[in-house]
């Protein structure tokens, strides 16, 4: 296991009645990631829990992370209680073999439910840092409008990156009359754009139970296994995954 390293809380920013925004700074010594890559944050109690880096290596050491917070979620309930009063806060790792860049030059899809967005805004950053002139589209699967927490980031990627192209998602029954954009359910999104994915790259990060049910729907729409990257894959299926990613 990885040794723990004192990272210290330098913002803690509210995206949505539900999710946050944690920007984290070392102590002393700092970790050594890759986008797609994931920590596991830590309070003086010894309690640690998954979440994914929302950030590209590109400058400096901050991570930053988005936190799902729920009042039935004991880990978050205790974490924000606790950076109420201190800043200090424990961190192991990475973890995580879903990185950037893949191990092909196909098209990226970058399939996100909910906070799994995190790690793909750390794939597309890292992405265009590198000039990646590759076609990438994002679905964004969210359970209401203001969950699509960094819309406007995204949107300004789509307008200005000639080959980024995005798609949020909500629930038919979450659609406002104005809504634009897909409806219904991520893998449904997905398949009436890309009927056959057997020509692309595939990150999907999200609750774990979604990102296998994404995985079964498109391997009936071409989808091998080595296309497909997520953490989803590479844990014990009696999780539902990661703590942020809800």
């Amino acid at each position: 296991m990885n040794k723990a390293l004192t990272y210290h809380c330098q913002q803690l920013q509210p995206l949505s009645d539900r999710i946050w925004r944690l920007h984290l700074t070392p102590d002393d010594k700092a970790i050594s990631f890759k986008a797609g890559q994931y920590i596991e944050l830590g309070l003086p109690d010894g309690d640690f829990k998954p979440f994914s880096i929302a950030n590209a290596p590109l400058a400096g050491h901050t991570l930053e992370l988005h936190i799902c917070h729920t009042h039935d979620n004991p880990f978050t309930v205790k974490l924000l209680a606790y950076l109420a009063t201190s800043d200090k806060v424990f961190i192991r790792g990475p973890f995580g073999d879903a990185i950037y860049p893949p191990h092909d030059d196909r098209p990226l899809l970058l399939l996100a439910g909910g906070t799994g967005f995190a790690p793909i805004k750390a794939i597309i950053e890292q992405a265009l840092a590198h000039g990646d002139s590759r076609p990438m589209h994002l679905f964004w699967a969210a359970r209401a409008v203001n969950e699509h927490y960094d819309h406007e980031l995204v949107s300004h990627w789509a307008q200005c990156v000639p080959q980024f192209q995005y798609t949020p998602v909500l629930p038919s029954d979450a659609t406002p009359a104005d809504w634009l954009f897909a409806t219904g359910l991520l893998d449904e999104a997905v398949i009436k754009q890309y009927p056959d994915v057997s020509q692309h790259c595939i990150y999907a990060f999200g609750p774990f139970p979604l990102i296998w049910h994404l995985q079964k729907q498109l391997a009936t729409h071409g989808l091998a296994p080595h296309q497909f990257l997520s953490d989803a894959t590479q844990v014990d299926d009696t999780d539902d995954g990661k703590e942020g990613e809800k």
